[in-house]
């Protein structure tokens, strides 16, 4: 399966970054990546570019936050979708009363 096919889980996703070390991550312009707790700085990572560096840090808070925002959109299509068929039904059942008096009203008009 292609990357760009793929289907990914969000939950695991979501549980990954959460178990990650805890953030802020700071990108220090040196290849390293830092997290700072208290007072102090601890390396979380040396990488190879200062984009790379850049690229971790900004995940580390950016994807958990990206996946919760389209699980709740996920969520909230889910009920759009089961509120639209809820009302397509509701528009069924109205055609087929709007026919039924139709018919009973061309029947009386027949009649006289």
């Amino acid at each position: 399966m292609s990357i760009a096919t793929q289907v990914r889980d969000l939950e695991a996703d979501l549980a990954i970054c959460e178990a990650a070390t805890p953030g802020p991550w700071m990108d220090h312009k040196e290849h390293d990546l830092w997290r700072e707790v208290r007072a102090n700085h601890s390396m979380i990572a040396d990488c190879l570019t200062d984009s790379d560096a850049r690229f971790i840090a900004e995940a580390r808070e950016g994807w958990p936050h990206a996946i919760r925002r389209a699980l709740a959109a996920e969520a909230r299509v889910a009920e759009l979708e089961a509120e639209l068929e809820r009302s397509e039904t509701q528009i069924d059942r109205l055609r087929n009363e709007i026919n039924i008096l139709q018919e009973q009203l061309e029947r009386r008009c027949a009649r006289t």
